[in-house]
């Protein structure tokens, strides 16, 4: 059977990702599932969605939306599971609400056993949670970085001809800062500065090299995992 064509349009609520969800095909739905069930759990980074539409039918930016309604949708109904509440339960009567509409009858089914499965508590997802938070800790993450290297000319005193140039190294430091004026940082450095900020870069890639031998801990540091 062919592949269903990949919408244009992004889903934009919960009940079109859980459509989107039935609709993908079995082996496009295999791959996200592993992909899930493993230390990155739902994170949503550009690097992992980019990986993943190189194996599925579906765009980054679209995986992207998918993942962050399961972190939802799992954090949601993993917090009334307790007791004679059961996440099948839950996921049943969740399925029942949508209209023919958002979901059509002969997919539901299919609809409740996936998300059954892909928001069932998990020993690598809740260690994936975890270690975000370890990350996350007080401070904003570095998310990407930009330059621009500006060569400033001299032009003495009567502007009539350039003596020199002085060589800027300009950076732009984007994060997950919350609000426009937190979510980048720029800062220049000369090239001397360069130099010091490589040395600097240099130094904390040794020490990491350190923390990870074999003998420089009883307890092994979290790369992805423990």
């Amino acid at each position: 059977m062919p592949e269903k064509p990949q919408s244009i349009f992004l889903p934009s609520t919960i009940e079109e990702v859980v459509a989107q969800i039935a609709d993908l095909p079995l082996n496009a739905y295999d791959v996200l599932r592993a992909d899930i069930q493993s230390l990155r759990g739902f994170e949503s980074d550009k690097t992992r969605c980019d990986a993943l539409a190189r194996k599925i039918p579906i765009s980054a930016e679209n995986i992207s939306i998918i993942l962050s309604a399961l972190s939802y949708l799992y954090s949601r109904v993993n917090s009334i599971v307790a007791g004679e509440v059961k996440l099948d339960d839950i996921v049943e009567r969740f399925i029942s609400t949508f209209s023919e509409e958002e979901l059509e009858k002969d997919k539901r089914a299919e609809a409740t056993y996936r998300l059954k499965q892909l928001l069932v508590i998990s020993p690598e997802i809740e260690q994936s949670r975890k270690i975000r938070r370890l990350k996350s800790g007080f401070l904003q993450n570095a998310t990407a970085f930009s330059s621009f290297v500006d060569a400033r000319p001299d032009f003495g005193d009567n502007g009539e001809h350039i003596r020199g140039f002085v060589v800027m190294v300009q950076f732009r430091v984007s994060t997950d800062g919350a609000g426009d004026g937190k979510k980048e940082h720029t800062f220049q450095v000369d090239e001397e500065g360069l130099g010091s900020l490589r040395q600097a870069l240099e130094a904390a890639e040794k020490k990491i090299k350190t923390l990870r031998r074999g003998d420089a801990l009883v307890a092994p540091v979290y790369k992805v995992q423990e």
